[in-house]
């Protein structure tokens, strides 16, 4: 339903009470309501029939025959509906001086209202403070900011914002990101910040036309024209309309960054080092989530990324052997660990803990590494020997005896022995004799380190008489059991 105005809308009506009017059709030069208003619109009426009158906002009904009395604006009734007599009345469209609207400028002709036909325009133009968004602050700093500096909120006093310089190093200083000071603002006064809208009359002289401004991470309340990136925080400020060092023009609309906890679909306060965003479709939230074989890892991880590419415990060593051959075995070469075929060197370390037979062992095994160093061993005959037979049973003979010079030889003889000659260094004799003379009946008997010469000592009823080469031991009488008689005991020559 639409308001519609138009001319030479005139039709009868003889509608009587405070009923809706009954439409009786057009007066000669006039049109109809339902041709220039049209059905379930609405329009400005007038009526009158004598004294009586009534002005108000009719809207007419879907067969375009009836307009009902919506809203009286002005009657003769005290601006009520007016209880109509009996007789034909004339009703037309018309329009109520309190809803005229004439052409109007604002004094800077910065707002124009005009109206053609039944269409009324508002125009504002870029200069006009309707199309910027200002709010008043306070500054408490206890310095003047300078139009054009980029403030937060960071308190309030007196039912005002209190304003200081923003800067994108952190939370504190740039989440409340507010906007730019519209005009130079005093310590402890009051003014207006630009949140959205132009600022004209500025230096931007150091930046080009289109550019656009981020808050500062490095000096406070000033704008850059370099896109901070983390740990700094992004916030969007404005863009250079007009680059220019004193007419300079700013279009302020501050959009905030934020930090990935304050996403509305992401649960993630106060993470921990190495944890990731893992999708939880139970809550339709990103949650944080500490990476483990179990939850929030899918598929397998190919080599190239640190994984086996594979989900068995076999095709992850096959995976890392690479060509699997019979026989072979992964071995170091002092660069890769690679498959292959046992290697003779390796045979000594091998058998140190195996069992079994050498049977992939190829090759031979030098003597250093255990082995023989060929494959049919043989021994060598040097000088004065014959090898017959072959491996592994042979015979070794000496085909002659051996001379030579004996280079030293010594002797060491007992005590009572004398020995001269010693060492022989290259030839001669030695000769051994007695080292003193025994005198008759001495005996050499052992003293427990060697040997020395002792004579016999005769007890009761004995007698021993020494004689040369021999001893006479006679009994000189007695009561007891004879002693057989040793009748002599000779000592020959050594």
């Amino acid at each position: 339903m639409a308001l519609i105005l138009a001319d030479r809308v005139k039709e009868s009506t003889t509608t009587t009470g405070t009923s809706d009017f009954a439409l009786g059709g057009a007066m000669t030069g006039f049109q109809t309501f339902a041709s220039a208003v049209g059905a379930n619109n609405s329009t400005y009426y007038a009526v009158a029939d004598g004294a009586d009158w009534e002005v108000g906002l009719g809207t007419l009904s879907s067969n375009g025959l009836t307009l009902a009395r919506t809203t009286v604006l002005q009657s003769s009734n005290s601006d009520t509906k007016v209880s109509f007599a009996s007789g034909t009345k004339h009703l037309f469209v018309t329009y109520p001086a309190d809803k005229a609207v004439s052409d109007i400028t604002s004094t800077d002709a910065s707002i124009v209202v005009s109206r053609t036909g039944s269409i009324i325009d508002l125009a504002v133009s870029e200069a006009s403070p309707a199309s910027t968004l200002l709010t008043a602050v306070r500054n408490t700093t206890g310095a003047t900011l300078t139009k054009g500096t980029a403030v937060y909120i960071s308190g309030a006093t007196g039912q005002k914002s209190i304003v200081s310089k923003a800067l994108a190093t952190g939370d504190a200083t740039s989440a409340q990101t507010l906007g730019l000071i519209t005009s130079d603002l005093a310590n402890n006064s009051n003014g207006y910040v630009t949140v959205i809208g132009l600022i004209s009359n500025i230096d931007t002289s150091a930046y080009a036309d289109g550019a656009q401004l981020y808050l500062s991470p490095t000096t406070a309340g000033t704008l850059t024209a370099t896109k901070p990136y983390a740990p700094q925080h992004l916030v969007y400020l404005a863009i250079v309309e007009y680059a220019h060092p004193t007419q300079g023009k700013l279009f302020v609309k501050v959009q905030n960054g934020y930090e990935m906890d304050e996403l509305h679909n992401v649960s993630a306060q106060s993470p921990t080092t190495g944890q990731t965003l893992v999708y939880n479709s139970s809550t339709s939230l990103w949650e944080k989530n500490t990476v483990s074989l179990t939850v929030g890892v899918n598929g397998t991880l190919p080599i190239a990324n640190g994984g086996s590419g594979t989900t068995t415990a076999q095709g992850a060593m096959n995976a890392f052997a690479g060509a699997v051959t019979s026989g072979s075995y992964l071995r170091g070469n002092g660069t890769d660990v690679v498959m292959s075929a046992i290697q003779v060197a390796d045979v000594p370390t091998l058998n140190q803990n195996t069992t079994g037979t050498a049977s992939n062992v190829t090759g031979i095994v030098a003597v250093a590494n255990g082995g023989t160093g060929t494959a049919t061993p043989a021994l060598v005959a040097g000088t004065n020997i014959t090898i017959t037979g072959s491996f592994p049973n042979q015979t070794i003979n000496s085909t002659a005896s051996g001379s030579g010079t004996v280079t030293s030889v010594a002797a060491t003889v007992p005590s009572f022995l004398s020995v001269s000659g010693s060492p022989i260094t290259t030839s001669g004799t030695l000769a051994f004799s007695l080292a003193s003379t025994p005198t008759n009946g001495q005996l050499l008997i052992g003293n427990g380190t060697d040997f020395s010469y002792s004579t016999l000592t005769a007890g009761s009823n004995i007698t021993i008489t020494n004689s040369s080469g021999g001893i006479t031991i006679a009994s000189t009488g007695g009561t007891s059991s004879p002693i057989p008689k040793l009748q002599s005991w000779s000592i020959g020559a050594m």
